[in-house]
């Protein structure tokens, strides 16, 4: 059978030896995890899919857009409000207006990349370039409403959740690592050059019409021009991937109907592959049923007795085939169910249905749970620490926008240093879970060092303790998503309602939440720093002990 499991594996093992424990951890990052389990019951993902060169460029260009659009506005933002006649706390609303739309659209462009990559694309990029006009025009119109739609699109337009399935599903597994190192490399270059072209920006001011082109609209006008290029590059050049071979379900269907034998050789598995095909499905069956007998998998218990009818006979399932079968027997791939993961969740109609018992598989898998809450603090701290920076340092220490773009630029540059560094650690034989309980107590430390201690405060305790916490997040991040892509159930590796985009869905409330917690505290608190950030110190000491708890749990 094309793309035949053995192949898969073998491209798999290459992989795994060519790269470094560097770009091992950068690939798992995005959470695009191994599909292990072909869904049969769909016919892409049994014809492989060949990507166009110039379309791979483009999806990673738009998670660098994309990024750079989330980051631009943020040093400018509390400024913005300040022009607008509200409280500068209120940066924290516009700035969480885009994790709140993304808790929404990801979901459907999670659903609409299982039919088409271009036009969503296409959508994500319109999305953004329309938010941005309505956050560079809001100052002209003296409207908050106007800015927080404008900040609610372009968070809408963001299409991960696409750009991620694009490399999943279309990139071949033995390019599949460098394909997510680059969505890495991109996010982080792209978190990096926002506030650095926030700062480049800075010194503009000059008016079009009743537009002012000052340094809170410009990083959104520049945003507009670039988004408007991008689409027409898109439009024209982005193609959907093709699929590897000629024949479809409706084209053996209709050769099973009308008795043709025409079904290309190249289509089945070699009389050599049918062996190792049989046990890699033997083994597969065993990973994925429970070994106890009343049929636990992950800890949603299946009854012993719907096992069997679930998952089919234990014979070798039909489709292995040499080439002379016949298209009956072809036929019968597109019905057998020997190797679907979906098949271990109930049956239902609408994609909507499966997410209670996909939240119950969740719930009742304590190593996944575990990655879950410390992938929530991970993204709480770091978007508190990114979204107060311009408010705290602006407030405190009098810093210019440049000033603050230029550091929010600097912390952005530690991402890449320390995933590098996660990699050393593991390749020295540390394990993640030891990595991860030691950066969430370095964390901890730094959040000792950046709160005010009797109402005095310096720069030095801003600068340390902020890069302290951002470089521990991010070595947790790293080692977080590696185990995540261990203990996550293979019914959980595919389709709309995968583990990345429940993981996504958890960081975007988080960092909604803490967008939401800068303005509470901004707008009732007169510390702002330890209002922000015990609350924090809290959660990240609770988590602490809970893994020291679990911790056998956590491998």
């Amino acid at each position: 059978m094309v793309a035949s499991l053995d192949s898969v594996q073998t491209a798999r093992a290459q992989v795994r030896r060519k790269t470094t424990p560097f770009t091992h951890f950068l690939s798992l990052k995005p959470l695009i995890f191994d599909q292990e389990e072909l869904e049969v019951g769909d016919i892409h993902d049994l014809l492989p899919m060949v990507p166009h060169g110039l379309s791979v460029w483009l999806n990673i260009a738009q998670i660098f857009l994309s990024t750079v659009n989330a980051y631009i506005t943020v040093p400018t933002t509390n400024k913005y409000a300040e022009n607008l006649g509200v409280h500068a706390a209120y940066s924290g609303v516009i700035i969480g207006m885009s994790p709140l739309a993304q808790i929404f659209s990801a979901f459907l462009f999670s659903y609409w990349s299982n039919y088409a990559f271009k036009l969503p694309l296409v959508v994500s990029s319109l999305l953004q370039l329309s938010g941005n006009v309505l956050y560079g025009a809001a100052l002209g119109y003296k409207s908050l409403p106007m800015l927080l739609l404008g900040r609610f699109l372009g968070g809408a337009g963001t299409a991960e959740a696409v750009n991620r399935r694009y490399i999943a599903d279309v990139i071949p597994p033995s390019e599949r690592t460098g394909a997510s190192v680059a969505f890495v490399t991109a996010s982080a270059l792209g978190m990096s050059a926002g506030p650095a072209l926030a700062a480049v920006l800075f010194p503009i001011d000059f008016q079009v019409g009743r537009f002012p082109i000052i340094n809170s609209t410009a990083p959104a006008w520049l945003m507009v021009i670039l988004w408007a290029v991008f689409l027409v590059i898109m439009a024209l050049c982005f193609r959907e991937p093709t699929h590897r071979h000629r024949n479809t379900k409706s084209e053996l269907l209709h050769n099973h109907k009308t008795g043709k034998k025409e079904i290309a050789p190249e289509s089945f598995a070699t009389s050599a592959q049918m062996d190792e095909e049989r046990a890699l499905c033997e083994n597969e069956r065993s990973h994925l049923i429970s070994h106890d007998s009343k049929g636990d998998y992950g800890g949603l218990r299946v009854p012993s007795a719907s096992v069997e009818e679930q998952v089919g006979p234990k014979d070798p399932p039909t489709y292995f085939m040499s080439p002379s079968s016949t298209a009956t027997s072809a036929v019968s791939i597109f019905h057998d169910r020997e190797l679907r993961p979906s098949s271990y969740l109930p049956k239902l109609r609408h994609p909507l249905a499966k997410i209670h018992p996909i939240l119950l598989l969740v719930w009742r898998n304590k190593p996944l749970m575990l990655t879950l809450a410390v992938y929530f603090l991970i993204e709480i701290a770091d978007e508190i620490i990114l979204s107060s920076a311009g408010l705290i340092a602006t407030s405190y220490f009098n810093w210019s926008i440049s000033h603050v773009g230029a550091f929010m630029a600097a912390l952005g540059l530690l991402v890449l240093p320390a995933n590098y560094l996660v990699g050393e650690f593991s390749e020295h034989g540390y394990e993640d879970r030891t990595i991860i309980v030691t950066s969430q107590a370095i964390t901890i430390m730094g959040l000792l060092l950046i709160i005010s201690y009797w109402g005095e405060y310096n720069e030095f305790q801003f600068v340390a303790g902020t890069s302290l916490i951002f470089v521990a997040v991010a070595v947790m991040e790293g080692v977080d998503t590696s185990l995540m892509s261990k203990v996550i159930p293979p019914v959980l590796s595919r389709g709309t309602f995968n583990s990345g985009l429940l993981a996504v869905q958890i960081g975007m409330v988080a960092k909604a939440l803490g967008d939401g917690l800068i303005t509470v505290i901004g707008l009732s608190a007169d510390d702002l720093i330890n209002g922000l950030y015990i609350p924090i110190l809290v959660i990240t000491v609770g988590l602490f002990f809970i893994c020291k708890q679990y911790f056998k749990h956590m491998s």
